[in-house]
């Protein structure tokens, strides 16, 4: 039983190992066809920082990242406080 789970564990890591290997090589030959940029990345913007965004390659999954600037600030409504005052 011992030797039967180590022959499907090394199988199994042959079958990963073989699987991945063409798949990193075929990403350096790959003649990408590129997504949209989108942001996220590895930092996202915020109103007054820049940040990352990335596209992918969809035929062999490559992520490309770029500096996004800052996104600015959005004011999309006006809120008023009103404060009460004791008698």
């Amino acid at each position: 039983m011992k030797q039967m789970r180590k022959i499907l564990s090394l199988s199994l890591a042959l079958l990963l190992a073989l699987t991945l290997i063409p798949a990193t090589a075929y990403a350096d030959e790959c003649q990408h066809n590129w997504g949209p940029w989108v942001p996220g990345g590895r930092s996202p913007a915020t109103c007054t920082e820049g940040g990352d965004v990335v596209r992918t390659c969809s035929i062999c999954g490559m992520n490309e990242y770029d500096e996004s600037g800052p996104l600015g600030h959005s004011w999309n409504s006006i809120v008023q406080t009103v404060e009460r005052f004791a008698p």
